[in-house]
């Protein structure tokens, strides 16, 4: 993955954040949709792009709709606040490590559902 980002101990939670730039903000929105679900409900809709399964998904979540393709996802907060940041294209791979990142981070809350 080209982003660097940070794991961050959220004393409010127990999962994990994992901190991105500031130009993939909304890619954080969709991690608390991992959180509300418990797992990482958006990765099969990707591996199914990437592996030539299908050659688009639209697929969403609590917060966020992913418009995925075999290169680029677009990633879409609904939910968004005056000021917030609305959506972002990300490399479909990248966000596949981002949430691969999540998953590991958080295996042991994981592995306890």
């Amino acid at each position: 993955m080209r982003y660097k980002y940070s794991i961050i101990e959220d004393p409010k939670s127990e999962y994990k954040k994992i901190k991105l730039p500031d130009e993939l903000a909304v890619i954080e929105y969709l991690l608390n949709d991992l959180e509300s679900f418990r797992e990482a409900i958006f990765l099969e809709n990707i591996e199914n792009v990437l592996l030539g399964k299908s050659t688009s998904e639209s697929t969403g979540g609590n917060i966020c709709t992913l418009e995925i393709n075999k290169e680029y996802t677009k990633v879409i907060n609904d939910y968004v606040l005056e000021d917030g940041p609305t959506s972002c294209m990300i490399k479909t791979e990248d966000l596949k490590s981002i949430i691969e990142i999540w998953v590991m981070e958080n295996k042991d809350v994981l592995n306890n559902n």
